[in-house]
């Protein structure tokens, strides 16, 4: 019997080699389901979210990139909140020049990190060009 599964399990490997056909297909995509629906605005909707994939990694590489594009889009805003308060700050520190200064690298320091999420974004889509879709 044992020579009769090891003989099987040979041939499955081998046959494809010689010109055979061993297919195997999986007919099931793997699910997951959220709970709620986040918006990017924060607001939740009771239907849900489903991230679907044909393998695991699909699954996982789905899942990484809803996470990336709402992650992005809270730093995107905290950024750009940034960039406005310190400008407000800009504008109220008027004679200190040490506030300005240091309004004016907290803006600097925004600005450079909002360039650094957008190649960061340029570097997944050259790597995977399906990741945002």
């Amino acid at each position: 019997m044992k020579k009769i599964i090891i003989l099987a399990l040979a041939l499955n490997f081998i046959l494809p080699f010689l010109g055979g056909e061993a297919t195997i297909t999986h007919a099931e995509t793997y699910t997951i389901k959220l709970l709620e629906k986040i918006t990017p605005l924060g607001s939740a909707t009771s239907n849900g979210e489903t991230i679907t994939g044909d393998n695991g990694l699909e699954l996982f590489a789905n899942y990484v990139s809803l996470v990336y594009n709402y992650l992005a889009f809270v730093a995107g805003l905290f950024c750009v909140a940034v960039i406005i308060f310190q400008g407000v700050n800009i504008i109220m520190g008027g004679a200190n020049n040490s506030f300005v200064s240091e309004a004016k690298d907290k803006i600097m320091q925004s600005i450079f990190s909002l360039i650094l999420l957008l190649a960061a974004a340029m570097v997944l889509k050259l790597i995977n060009p399906t990741f945002f879709t």
